[in-house]
């Protein structure tokens, strides 16, 4: 049995033992830092306590909310655990008419369009930038 919760108690050192498992750890300084302008998350426990799921979002309250770190412990994937956690965030995201966005890798695309989500919506498209640190290129991106 897994204890879904929203905004629990989670320690940085328990969330971050939890990025581990996927290779996103990072210093706890900028971890705390980083979940006190959270506005929100969803937490899975296993009947231990342990940490096994997470997810959290940054929102402006009003009608953007940006999903990062959707996290599965390795030893408890594909048993519902993220699925669960996501229903719960959607239900948390509805009742404050948030609109939802995340970057997806191209492996679990098809998870994300199980909650409604789309590659491109009213011809919006999300961007983002990777590889080489943009600020290292300054003015190679055009004009804002």
């Amino acid at each position: 049995m897994m204890l879904i919760e929203r905004n629990a108690n989670v320690s940085a050192e328990e969330l971050n033992a939890l990025l581990a498992t996927q290779k996103w750890d990072m210093p706890l300084d900028k971890l705390e830092l980083s979940m006190k302008s959270t506005w929100g998350w969803i937490t899975a426990r296993n009947e231990q306590g342990e940490l096994t799921g997470f997810v959290r979002v940054f929102s402006d309250g009003f009608y953007h909310a940006y999903i990062l770190h959707l996290l599965v412990h390795p030893n408890y994937q594909h048993k519902g655990i993220g699925t669960a956690v996501m229903k719960e965030l959607m239900r948390l995201l509805g009742e404050h008419r948030l609109m939802p966005t995340l970057v997806a890798t191209p492996g679990n695309v098809s998870f994300y369009r199980k909650f409604g989500f789309e590659t491109q919506m009213n011809g919006l498209t999300a961007m983002c930038i990777r590889g080489l640190p943009y600020w290292e290129n300054e003015g190679s991106g055009g004009n804002a």
